[in-house]
């Protein structure tokens, strides 16, 4: 990707009117592969630079370039975030659902799902500056529209839906709405047991996270047992991702270790309880040893 850059940087110096969409796409996609590889403030250089660019075409013609600036000031706000600036990434999300909202009116048949999206990644924006309200009037949405998009095309956005179901237990959850956050949950489970079924090498990982998220979610409302059985799954499920792919799965398998840990003591099960947590620390001194920052 940094050698499409510099060649679309060379070719839209020479003619912009040409190459100019085609820098700002290898742009954005920099920043996504720049990001990947840890390298936080590079990303955001790229991004910014693609988010500019794609401002300019999208003035010239908004027709066109709208949709791609709005998807990347989706990206920019995922940059943003991942560097701190939470005001900045929430200023981006913002525009990007102004305008998804604005394409959706005028032809929601194409611009919906990206309204949806934009909504899912404003609703963490808005909760990580601590406006819960917000996050949780903008998850609400998300999930109301994508319901309505998997009830028309359930092989294309059903996941989407399991997303922001996931998502919307957690605003739930940060409001003190411990029963929503419950169902939300639940609801998330089943969907992405389903869709886990179909393709476990694509959802499998999924679930395990969902699975983590309603053992808290259960926990919370008192249900230690159901917790447990949703904790004990999910360990499993990431020890198995672990096997297969320790690099990308390690640090979640420690992760749900340790909420296992503490739902085994909150049924008595001290020795369950210490095996899952020695393991998590384990793990985590690994992780620790192999990338300290």
């Amino acid at each position: 990707i940094d050698e499409a850059v510099a060649l679309r940087r060379q070719l839209a110096e020479a003619n912009p009117g040409a190459f100019l969409s085609d820098l700002a796409m290898s742009l954005n996609n920099q920043a996504g592969q720049r990001a990947a590889v840890g390298d936080r403030v590079g990303a955001l250089v790229a991004i910014d630079e693609a988010v500019a660019f794609y401002r300019k075409l999208a003035e010239a013609n908004p027709g066109v370039f709208l949709s791609d600036l709005a998807g990347s000031l989706n990206n920019q706000a995922n940059q943003r975030a991942a560097v701190g600036d939470r005001a900045g990434a929430l200023v981006a999300i913002d525009e990007a659902v102004a305008i998804c909202r604005k394409m959706a009116e005028a032809n929601p048949g194409v611009f919906l799902s990206d309204l949806a999206g934009s909504l899912n990644n404003q609703a963490n924006q808005r909760a990580a500056v601590g406006d819960r309200g917000g996050a949780l009037v903008a998850i609400d949405e998300a999930v109301a529209l994508r319901r309505q998009l998997a009830e028309a095309n359930p092989g294309v956005f059903l996941s989407d839906l399991a997303m922001s179901l996931h998502n919307q237990a957690n605003q739930r959850a940060a409001v003190g709405d411990r029963v929503g956050a419950l169902v939300a949950s639940d609801e998330a489970v089943a969907l992405r047991r389903q869709l886990a079924e179909a393709n476990p090498g694509v959802f499998l990982s999924e679930l395990a996270g969902s699975l983590h998220n309603q053992a808290g979610r259960r926990a919370a409302v008192g249900d230690r047992a159901g917790a447990l059985v949703a904790s004990d799954e999910a360990v499993a499920l990431r020890r198995q991702l672990a096997e297969a792919n320790p690099g990308v799965f390690l640090s979640d398998l420690a992760g749900s270790l340790n909420n296992q840990a503490g739902r085994r003591a909150a049924v008595g099960d001290r020795v369950g309880a210490l095996v899952a947590i020695d393991e998590a620390v384990a793990l985590r001194r690994q992780l620790a040893e192999a990338n300290p920052g």
